[in-house]
């Protein structure tokens, strides 16, 4: 592929829109083991693979709200452990 210059403006928008997903999301999650259902499913996969995608880009450091963290990291919760069982 041809280098393709960055965009400030877009480079912003990203970064604001990412940090409303994150808060959107933790709002959700806050009280709740999972995203969409009382057990693991795939909208929780999809979360994790954006929040690793999201470190990968450098978007994200890794430091993440207290629900969507406990949500998206392995051991995070009892209901990963619950899960791994």
């Amino acid at each position: 592929w041809p280098p393709v210059p960055q965009l400030p403006e877009l480079v912003m928008r990203g970064q604001n829109m990412w940090g409303w997903f994150v808060e959107a999301l933790d709002d959700h999650l806050t009280g709740r083991d999972w995203i969409a259902t009382d057990r693991y499913s795939f909208a929780d996969l999809t979360a994790l693979m954006t929040v690793d995608f999201a470190k990968a880009t450098r978007l994200s450091d890794g430091n993440l709200p207290p629900a969507l963290g406990a949500c998206v990291r392995p051991n995070g919760s009892a209901a990963w452990s619950e899960r791994a069982s």
